[in-house]
């Protein structure tokens, strides 16, 4: 949260909620550097995983994203952990792609949004 407070007018944090319950957190920045959409933090909390939170999560951020708050880009990063297999294997599902890139353990994924939406 403390991220999000200094990169206001950049990024936005979401909560994922379960009804009333709070099973979830991501953040989205801008990156007005590249330009491109930054997806940080995603995460459910592991007793909430695979009930649909995070494809849910992820269809909102990107439809948010798609109306472009912070500046123009169709492009969206995320990292992803090189061992969080079922992780990578979510983003690919929803249609990010590996680029290449390797920093440390940390995988970069991409998608542009005018090519593919994921589902």
């Amino acid at each position: 949260m403390a991220q999000a407070y200094v990169y206001y007018h950049q990024c936005v944090p979401f909560g994922i909620y379960a009804g009333e319950e709070m099973v979830g957190y991501v953040m989205v920045i801008y990156d007005y550097d590249m330009p491109e959409y930054d997806i940080w933090h995603m995460m459910i909390d592991a007793a909430q995983q695979g009930r649909g939170y995070g494809k849910a999560a992820l269809r909102e951020v990107l439809s948010y994203i798609r109306t472009k708050p912070f500046g123009p880009s169709d492009r969206v990063v995320l990292t992803c952990h090189r061992e969080n297999r079922s992780a990578i294997s979510f983003y690919e599902k929803m249609g990010f792609h590996h680029t290449g890139v390797v920093d440390e353990d940390e995988l970069e994924y991409a998608m542009n949004l005018t090519e593919s939406f994921g589902f």
